[in-house]
């Protein structure tokens, strides 16, 4: 099964759960905002991972914000500084991309009719700018919407490395243990082998 109904099989199970995030994520940051400046900032930026820990280890809302919290909390300047950095890129690219419908909407502003009242109706004259404008703030548009999801994936990957980070402290020892484990089963099998010669 390929295709919408793939994607919307998986997203249905989330729906509800991200739409609770969303309004416990909106209320925490504006009691925040409310208090004074910085908690709503620190608030912002401590909840920022919850999507992520919702849809990547299946949390419900409120565990998946308690441990969006919980990971960034020794890590707060490093997520805001990235997120600051991915927000800035992501913005500057949709503001490039947007040039072409800010020069046409001077040109407008400087050169159009002024029998015109909007800028609809001076693309919707049969001049040829309509189509050409519209074309082309369609794939503005369109190239926004998928510059976004620039910050969603390095959210992703983010919340796996602290995740990782977080949950995989010991894990080399762990790992090393089993090993030492079996090299010494190993080697006792190997005496006793040669000893029943």
């Amino acid at each position: 099964d390929r295709g919408a109904r793939a994607v919307w099989n998986v997203a249905k199970g989330n729906v509800f759960s991200i739409l609770l995030i969303t309004l416990l994520y909106v209320i925490i940051v504006v009691v925040g905002w409310f208090l004074i400046l910085v908690p709503g900032i620190y608030l912002s930026i401590a909840c920022s991972l919850a999507y992520a820990a919702d849809c990547f280890s299946g949390e419900n809302a409120f565990k998946a914000i308690g441990t969006s919290i919980r990971l960034t909390l020794g890590n707060w300047w490093r997520t805001f500084a990235l997120f600051f950095v991915s927000y800035f890129i992501m913005l500057a690219i949709v503001n490039i991309i947007n040039i072409p419908a800010g020069v046409g909407q001077w040109l407008y502003d400087n050169f159009a009719d002024r029998e015109y009242q909007s800028v609809a109706e001076y693309y919707a004259q049969d001049n040829g700018v309509g189509p050409i404008m519209g074309v082309v703030m369609a794939l503005a548009l369109a190239f926004s919407m998928v510059t976004s999801a620039f910050v969603l994936v390095m959210q992703a990957f983010y919340f796996h490395s602290l995740n990782e980070k977080s949950s995989g402290k010991g894990m080399l020892a762990k790992i090393e243990s089993i090993e030492k484990e079996e090299v010494d089963s190993d080697s006792e099998g190997d005496d006793s082998a040669a000893y029943a010669y």
